[in-house]
């Protein structure tokens, strides 16, 4: 059984909360004397470097706008990286502010100040639902860069102008339209190929990872032929939620509806009008495609031939090793997302009508695993099977594929205690979706000013230590967190459990994982 995102209309459209880009805070510039690596000047942020608003490709306008980036010539002058670059076109969210620059194709580069290179390099692509988010002063490395390693995050295309698809592109596009994203993506990934050394980066030793889209992102390069040779690892969080990817035919039929919803259907030259329309219109017209549940990665010759669930259950991945993982409480986000946006609090009377729209003729079935004696309240048990298959149960199944390919280290974040970076609603979340981010790129000053107490400060320490060990020797257990991180393993699988609250265990079964979020009727529904 699947579950769609686009089940329920209000969910979707507040999807691209996701990115909870907002969260961890950024740091800003300094006074200090404008350091220098290369041809980039940057600025001096006490612990470390940053070189900010790099452009990666040229901008994606014009004729380059629904086509493959083109990358950019290497500066001959002095570039000033002092300030962020635009992010991609989106609408204002609680998460970020609204953009209508398409000129948005920047990367960020953060280094180590102390120690001798080459570092190790992470390169973070941020969530969002493809529809929203950016690599900007949302995120904080600089705990992360503190472990000796340089930090890239960058911008992507996003929403129709990242993913739309049509036949009339594909035709002039080498038999692909769409993924412009992740196009993007592989881009940025090859810029630091060619110029990381110059930041005191090692382009022999690159960790893709993200979070949410993010996540899938990662998954998506994990899997695509021409990611080959751009990176060696990958860290996926809570980025396993639709791994049966779309046809290049579906994604065309979604696109289709969105020309048809800008008035391009008409047209005599489709993609000229798509080109000429105004930024506003295409963001306005994006249900179009939501509707068609293609705003995802879609199958692409070459780019993504392979559904990302095939290619991994048949060991076709560029990695070494893989970290990957789930939050405990996933979905609770989205429902709080629905009250923040004014919808009641959900009553008990509603969950199994609102179920119905996810899981059909299932309903029932989820209600016996479900019960309302199990939980506290209705918005809780309604995200509670959602959560299970959309997110944690697809992130162990794809552990098991990857066992005995490579090395797999799995993760549950669990600290259901962790700070909100929600405004108050009517439940507890939980340890909701995202809200492992903060422990991994924010500050510590920022994790105590939500209330987080000195043990979650040793968890997001730990987690620190455990994501750059990892992205230094693709093995977690290199840094000084005590608590050993075993492989996952093939028989009885081991979890790492990551719960400040239960100083003792440190590590869970698959088994105990699967009983505790029902995967057994996930994996097999008629059960």
């Amino acid at each position: 059984m699947r579950t769609k995102f686009g089940a329920w209309k209000p969910l979707t459209a507040l999807a691209s909360a996701i990115l909870l880009a907002a969260s961890v805070a950024g740091c800003g510039s300094s006074s200090k004397p404008a350091p220098r690596m290369g041809n980039y000047q940057g600025t001096d942020e006490g612990s470390m470097l940053a070189f900010r608003g790099i452009r990666y490709a040229k901008p994606p306008v014009g004729e380059l706008r629904f086509a493959p980036p083109q990358p950019v010539e290497k500066p001959t002058g002095i570039v000033v990286a002092d300030k962020f670059g635009s992010a991609c076109p989106q609408y204002q969210s609680a998460f970020g502010p609204e953009s209508l620059e398409e000129d948005c194709l920047f990367l960020n580069v953060y280094v180590p100040k102390a120690g001798e290179g080459p570092f190790p390099v992470m390169v973070w692509i941020h969530g969002g639902a493809f529809v929203a988010g950016s690599g900007g002063p949302e995120y904080d490395p600089s705990r992360l860069v503190a472990q000796g390693v340089v930090v890239v995050t960058i911008n992507y295309r996003l929403g129709p102008l990242g993913f739309l698809a049509h036949r009339d592109l594909t035709n002039e596009q080498d038999g692909g339209s769409g993924n412009y994203g992740l196009m993007d993506q592989q881009l940025a990934l090859r810029w630091v190929q060619d110029n990381i050394s110059t930041f005191g980066g090692d382009p022999n030793n690159v960790t893709i990872f993200g979070e949410s889209a993010g996540g899938l992102s990662v998954l998506s390069h994990v899997v695509s032929p021409k990611a080959q040779g751009l990176f060696q690892r990958a860290i996926v969080q809570s980025g396993s939620y639709d791994a049966i990817s779309r046809t290049l035919d579906e994604a065309e039929q979604a696109g289709q509806d969105f020309v048809a919803a800008v008035g391009c259907d008409s047209a005599g030259d489709i993609p000229q009008c798509l080109r000429e329309l105004d930024v506003k219109t295409i963001l306005d017209n994006g249900d179009a495609i939501v509707a068609g549940l293609s705003l995802t990665p879609h199958l692409h010759p070459d780019l993504l031939p392979k559904s990302i669930n095939q290619a991994l259950q048949e060991g076709e991945v560029n990695v070494d090793s893989i970290l990957l993982g789930s939050n405990r409480d996933e979905f609770t986000l989205f429902i709080a997302l629905e009250e923040l946006n004014g919808t009641p609090p959900m009553e008990e009377d509603d969950v199994e009508d609102q179920w119905s729209k996810f899981f059909g003729r299932w309903t029932s079935m989820v209600s016996t695993y479900y019960p309302a004696t199990d939980f506290e309240n209705p918005s809780r048990r309604f995200a509670a099977p959602l959560g299970d298959s959309v997110f944690s149960c697809t992130a162990l199944r794809q552990a098991k594929q990857l066992e005995g390919t490579i090395p797999v280290y799995v993760y549950e974040f669990a600290d259901r205690d962790a700070p909100s970076i929600l405004p108050e609603v009517s439940f507890d979340l939980g340890a909701a979706h995202a809200f492992e981010i903060q422990y991994v790129l924010g500050s510590e000053q920022a994790l105590r000013a939500r209330g987080a107490n000195d043990s979650q400060i040793a968890l997001s320490n730990a987690m620190v230590q455990y994501w750059t060990a990892f992205a230094r020797t693709g093995d977690p257990n290199q840094g000084e967190a005590e608590a050993i991180w075993p492989e996952f393993g093939s028989t009885n699988g081991k979890i790492r459990w990551l719960n400040p609250a239960e100083p003792e265990k440190t590590v869970i079964t698959s088994a105990d994982f699967e009983e505790d979020h029902h995967c057994k009727i996930w994996n097999n529904p008629s059960s």
